[in-house]
């Protein structure tokens, strides 16, 4: 009988619960690994949905002799963790030391008392697993009046910022050991903070309490974070200089996050769907990461529980908000870039090793690094520099790319008729550019208020267009701001079908005060011919016609020039 598939199960001790009957791929080989890291505290950054919070769970039921006031004497026995140096790491270390476990994977909310208020909760939830304290005969009558007040007192900001190094100290006190602190998903308040607007209050808040719990603290063995994003030192971590990080890119941790080949083999042969396996494979393959090819965990268990269906698993479980609003606010460039990945190339980037959250929409390697981070691209070769990498980028595999296509449709969805979007791709390739124009005014009237980006008008109208249009890159190779002639034409569509004799060109402009649109669109159409922006058509001897079109941009008023021409090849 096959086993059951651990859906949205991050506690290692239901994990391998015998009455669960839970798929398991061992890794508790990250144990040692920890164990053996010398470094004070250790940051592991890694993709949602990629293990943390279940290896994490792992590393507590290991060190700590009780969990959720259940004993952990014995779990580890059948695992590989067990076999090391015969059983030294079980004689030393498991259930032998006190252990303070806190996620801030749940701290999501609007405004920064909100953040408060779930904070306090968030340690009361702690002191509760710890309530033996206050019976602790190793604690004084004042390391109790201590810890009621973060059990079941009123805890102000400065108390909050004190609580996890306060409660090690307790804990210390209590069992005469120090304490590990485990810290899952540590970045998450900060992620949110930023898409709501008060993320200096919520960097200063983390920046303290790290610093008080982390550094210094006499009461600590071991510090363990995870995250997706490495936030850089000056903005978060400027407290900690005991801080040992470890990247996709490190070959540290790698094969404890993910299924590699062998794992996956396993497990397909486990749930008796041999058969699917190269087709999954193919479907998800992409990650590399410390030089191992690696497969996203969230998406394997979900084909593997749907018999081996396709779907964008692990993408559809997102808060893509971050994501989206960068790619919206990009640059020109990094627009023209995102087109070469959704067509299959490669690109080249700089990446950071740090992120700073002050940088990311304005900066075109914060962009790749949050990318490269969240596990929206992949690296294919890399050469370090001081801090930054460069890089060659590709979307990972077709679950990501499905992702962008709608990063990039995104400002339509809040349009009532999604029919009308179909309507204007197919006006435009037949060559019906008054009716094409005037439903971009329509699109335009629903967009984002134009008065957003009045500092980068043109890269605004770009990326709009450049959005609308991205449902016909099946249909067409969509070339953006790709040197062609003596320029860079904005759009130009080159149809893939051979039987499709007609590509277009679309030159814009911005219709600046006191300017008449009509006469910017006809610029904009006389530019097409001036900069020889037609001459890479040549190439292609299935293109018989071009369609070129000016358009001009008037506020969200559209103007259009244009005319068809004949390519003249000689014989």
């Amino acid at each position: 009988m096959s086993k059951n598939l651990p859906i949205s199960v991050d506690s290692f001790s239901r994990l391998v619960d015998p009455q669960g009957n839970y798929l398991f791929a061992d890794k508790t080989l990250f144990i040692k690994e920890i164990l053996d890291d010398m470094s004070g505290v250790t940051l592991i950054t890694r993709p949602r949905r990629w293990g943390k919070t279940l290896n994490l769970s792992m590393l507590e039921h290991f060190l700590a002799a009780e969990v959720d006031r259940q004993s952990t004497q014995g779990l580890f026995s059948p695992y590989a963790i067990a076999k090391v140096e015969g059983g030294r790491y079980i004689r030393d270390y498991q259930g032998q030391y006190p252990v303070i476990s806190i996620s801030f994977k749940d701290i999501k909310e609007n405004n920064f008392d909100s953040v408060l208020a779930k904070i306090k909760n968030l340690i009361q939830r702690l002191c509760r697993t710890h309530e033996y304290l206050l019976d602790s005969a190793q604690l004084s009558t004042g390391d109790k009046v201590l810890f009621n007040k973060y059990y079941s007192g009123a805890p102000n900001q400065a108390d909050l910022e004190d609580s996890i190094k306060d409660i090690s100290e307790l804990l210390n006190k209590h069992y005469n050991k120090r304490v590990y602190i485990l810290i899952d998903e540590y970045d998450t308040p900060l992620n949110t903070a930023y898409n709501k607007g008060y993320v200096e209050e919520m960097a200063s808040f983390i920046k303290n309490m790290f610093s008080a719990a982390l550094k210094g603290n006499p009461a600590l063995q071991k510090g363990v974070l995870t995250g997706i994003l490495r936030i850089s030192k000056d903005s978060l971590l400027s407290g900690l200089n005991n801080v040992e990080v470890y990247t996709v890119l490190d070959k540290e941790y790698c094969r404890h996050f993910g299924f590699n080949n062998e794992e996956l083999d396993v497990l397909f042969k486990e749930q008796g769907l041999v058969k699917n396996e190269s087709a999954v494979k193919e479907w998800y393959n992409g990650y590399c990461m410390g030089g191992l090819t690696l497969y996203n965990p969230w998406s394997i268990i979900h084909a593997l529980k749907n018999k081996g269906e396709l779907r964008p698993y692990w993408v559809n479980t997102a808060d893509d908000t971050l994501l989206k609003s960068v790619l919206q606010g990009a640059s020109i460039e990094v627009k023209a870039k995102f087109q070469q990945l959704l067509e299959g190339k490669t690109i080249e980037g700089w990446v950071s090793d740090t992120l700073r959250y002050e940088a990311i929409k304005s900066d075109e390697v914060s962009i790749w690094s949050l990318l490269w981070y969240t596990g929206y691209l992949k690296v294919l070769s890399v050469i370090p520099e001081s801090t930054y990498y460069h890089c060659q980028l590709a979307i990972p595999n077709q679950e990501v790319v499905a992702l962008y296509k709608d990063c990039f449709l995104d400002w339509m969805r809040a349009v009532p008729h999604q029919t009308k979007l179909k309507s204007l791709l197919e006006h435009l390739v037949q060559g019906h550019v008054e009716e094409f124009a005037s439903e971009v005014s329509c699109f335009l009237l629903t967009a984002a208020s134009i008065h957003d980006y009045a500092q980068q008008p043109e890269a605004f109208y770009h990326g709009f267009m450049l959005a609308l249009t991205a449902g016909l890159i099946d249909q067409y190779q969509i070339e953006s701001n790709r040197e062609s002639g003596l320029g860079r034409p904005d759009l130009l569509f080159i149809p893939r079908d051979p039987n499709k004799t007609l590509a277009v060109i679309l030159e814009f402009k911005h219709v600046k005060k006191g300017d008449k649109a009509q006469t910017i669109a006809e610029q904009a159409l006389s530019q097409i011919d001036t900069n020889l922006y037609a001459a890479p058509l040549n190439a292609h001897a299935h293109i018989t016609q071009i369609y070129k079109i000016g358009l001009a941009f008037d506020g969200k008023q559209v103007h259009c020039a244009h005319r068809i021409d004949a390519i003249t090849r000689n014989p």
